[in-house]
């Protein structure tokens, strides 16, 4: 296991929401939740136990929410409100450690909907709170760590689940937590998380590290993010290497002065040359990057289509079920 993540609890909660928007910022403003997805896990098992609310917001989805989601206003109309369904989510959660990807958004959605409850408590003091986003980024320096980005990375499937929206994607972070974190945790077998104690001061010395080096696109996509890095900031604001300075060229602009941009096909030259230098038996390096690259990003469409279509068709059948039912319900009245 990584040693920059340690488990906090033995219960553990995959947590996603759906909201009717967000601010531009990130943070809620006036928006509301109007789905929350968990999925247990116990002593690193999936053990089947989810809960999926739908929530009435009280006000209306934004239409760039509802591209992504597809959860109408008509569908949540006559779902409860937050308040009816505390209750159920407290018991549900309370004690666990919260597995969140991008804890800040959903974390910050949850406590406002307890402020708006006027309930004296916030998320962080019920449950443990653990962002696999966090714990991403220190596994995987320099290379995307989205949702879908990790299940490409970790061959997680995520392309047929039966249920979807924020109960899904609790569900991937399941699969895609368990996969990240599932190495070994500590070099001592006496239990002391630490290494305190006589096995802390036994001696290793004559064990030999075994060093791996990165694949090649593991290595292209980090030098692709460094010199991404200097095009945004600049090599003196993010402190990495002058070996990944890219010499910036001058566009004039008139009156003497001068605008200097390092641009895409600047950093691709520079990562072309790069590769080669790190790969000389590999001339064709490079190319293969690129072709991999197509790949992996042609996958990542295919599967993000296949989640909204699935998502499109279970509200459907949902709505179908529900007019049934108001209509078996009028036939007997």
């Amino acid at each position: 296991m990584s040693s920059y993540y340690r488990e906090q609890c033995e219960r553990k909660v995959c947590l996603d929401t759906e909201t009717t928007g967000k601010n531009d910022d990130g943070t809620p403003g006036d928006h509301r939740i109007i789905e929350i997805g968990c999925v247990e896990i116990i002593k690193r098992r999936i053990t089947g136990r989810t809960m999926q609310l739908y929530i009435n917001p009280e006000r209306k989805v934004d239409e760039e929410a509802f591209s992504v989601h597809h959860i109408s206003d008509e569908f949540l109309k006559d779902k409860p409100k937050f308040a009816d369904i505390y209750q159920q989510f407290y018991d549900f959660v309370a004690g666990s450690e919260l597995i969140i990807h991008n804890a800040k958004f959903d974390v910050g959605f949850l406590n406002h909907e307890l402020n708006i409850l006027h309930k004296n408590i916030q998320i962080e003091n019920i449950c443990k709170i653990t962002d696999t986003l966090a714990v991403a980024r220190a596994l995987y320096p320099g290379q995307r760590i989205s949702l879908d980005a990790l299940c490409a990375k970790l061959n997680v499937d995520e392309s047929s689940r039966t249920t979807h929206g924020a109960l899904l994607d609790a569900q991937i972070l399941s699969e895609v937590y368990l996969a990240m974190t599932g190495g070994q945790e500590t070099l001592f077998n006496d239990g002391n998380r630490f290494g305190f104690g006589e096995e802390a001061r036994r001696d290793f010395s004559s064990i030999r590290t075994k060093v791996i080096r990165p694949a090649e696109f593991e290595m292209a996509d980090h030098l692709k993010y460094l010199y991404k890095m200097n095009q945004a900031k600049g090599i003196e604001s993010i402190g990495f290497g002058k070996e990944y300075l890219i010499p910036p060229k001058e566009i004039p602009l008139g009156d003497g002065k001068v605008k200097t941009v390092v641009d895409d096909g600047m950093i691709e030259e520079a990562l072309k040359a790069a590769l080669a230098q790190e790969f000389p038996d590999n001339p064709d390096v490079y190319d293969r990057y690129v072709k991999f690259c197509k790949e992996r990003d042609d996958k990542m469409s295919k599967i993000k289509q296949a989640r909204l279509d699935a998502k499109r068709q279970e509200l459907e059948e949902t709505k179908k079920r529900e007019d049934a039912l108001e209509a078996q319900a009028a036939g007997q009245s």
